[in-house]
């Protein structure tokens, strides 16, 4: 197989952490240039996909995070403003059931209503971003 000669033009101190590390592994900067070209070509493709599926992944769960923790804020408001609003005449233990009873329905509505925090609180940052 015939080489070919190709120059690159890099800075000195990634060309001197490149001799270091060629050094290191008893490889010369040449060899370790030619497989790092290698390797980084037969995984280029594959590996970019991976990737991408993984930053999506992680961008999907920091959107649920932050739908949850709207959640979490809207569920412990809900529950403290139930709490507080004890009926003159009610015992601490009619309290507790009803508390108990009307948990199960906030559970499940505090979801959307966290999306809804969640949307407002991006909204408001947009805002304040445009402003400046």
């Amino acid at each position: 197989m015939k080489d070919k000669v190709y120059g690159v033009r890099m800075e000195i101190q990634l060309y001197e952490e490149l001799e270091g590390e060629a050094k290191n592994l008893g490889q010369s900067v040449a060899s370790l240039i030619r497989n790092f070209i290698r390797n980084g070509l037969s995984g280029f493709n594959s590996d970019f996909g991976e990737r991408s599926k993984s930053e999506d992944r992680v961008e999907s769960l920091l959107k649920t995070i932050e739908i949850l923790a709207g959640a979490n804020l809207h569920l412990t408001a809900e529950i403290r403003a139930l709490v507080e609003r004890k009926r003159k005449d009610e015992s601490d233990s009619d309290l507790n059931t009803r508390v108990q009873a009307e948990f199960s329905n906030y559970v499940r509505n505090s979801y959307p209503r966290g999306l809804a925090i969640t949307k407002e609180v991006r909204e408001f940052e947009e805002t304040l971003k445009n402003r400046k």
